[in-house]
């Protein structure tokens, strides 16, 4: 069955197979047509942004920017509502400039509300510090500074791999000096000792420099360790530079003249 409206005449048609289609032809006045056009277009409204949605979500600190991630893809600034009803399994990102991400997941059961709570941990040099003393670099990763992170993170691992290398060479070095060593206190007669004294010398003095040389090494090593655990106290960044006091931005979907947009408010 089809239908048309055409000068306020309503044309319906019936076909079905193996049947004889039959044409029915209803005039109704312009008065009800627009009382049904009226009608249907409220009633696309509704379906599309009646509902005040079925998840809330809230944030401490305010201003705290949400992805949520599942069948449809949603990005908001907490505190919000979102308007479109949501079912299903999401995964939650929350981030904002001078806290730790943040990460979670829950479901949302068909025509069930869900009120997601989120609670950010701010960042501070501390925990930097403490991190850059596991790892040369996380801390600065993690205060946001990624390129001094690389760059101290590469240093130290140099400077580190370089150290390891120049041990083993100083106890080849040493061992070779013990075995001089050995031999020229054997020594059987005078000749033979002051032939081998040349030995020990050449080798003492081999690991005299190979141990300057890993002195050197891990001093270098111990100093990229120290200032990098600095470095993270420091510089770290100064989060609340820049912005401006009791400014509270929220901004959530809404149906705006029939049409999806988004509602931007701020708190001063």
């Amino acid at each position: 069955m089809s239908g048309r409206i055409t000068d306020n005449i309503i044309k319906i048609t019936t076909l079905k197979y193996g049947y004889i289609m039959r044409d029915a032809i209803i005039i109704i006045s312009k008065y009800t047509l627009a009382v049904f056009t009226f009608l249907a277009i409220m009633m696309n409204l509704a379906a599309a942004g009646g509902k005040a949605g079925n998840l809330e979500i809230n944030s401490n600190p305010k201003g705290v920017e949400v992805v949520l991630s599942g069948e449809v893809e949603v990005s908001a600034v907490a505190p919000c509502r979102i308007v479109q009803n949501l079912t299903g399994d999401f995964k939650v990102t929350a981030f904002k400039p001078g806290y730790e991400d943040w990460k979670s997941e829950f479901f949302i059961p068909p025509g069930g509300n869900y009120s997601l709570n989120i609670k950010l941990s701010r960042k501070t040099k501390f925990k930097a510090a403490f991190r850059s003393i596991l790892m040369p670099g996380w801390g600065q990763f993690y205060s946001g500074r990624k390129f001094e992170g690389v760059m101290l993170g590469l240093a130290s691992l140099s400077s580190a791999g370089a150290t390891l290398i120049i041990n083993k060479y100083y106890n080849d070095k040493y061992d070779e000096y013990r075995s001089a060593r050995t031999d020229y206190n054997c020594a059987s007669s005078a000749d033979e000792a002051e032939l081998l004294y040349k030995v020990y010398s050449d080798k003492h003095r081999d690991v005299y420099n190979a141990e300057t040389l890993l002195r050197t090494a891990a001093g270098v090593t111990i100093g990229l360790w120290v200032y990098n655990i600095l470095d993270s106290i420091l510089f770290f960044p100064d989060y609340r530079a820049g912005t401006i006091a009791g400014f509270e931005p929220s901004i959530q979907s809404a149906v705006i003249d029939g049409n999806p947009g988004i509602i931007l408010t701020a708190k001063f």
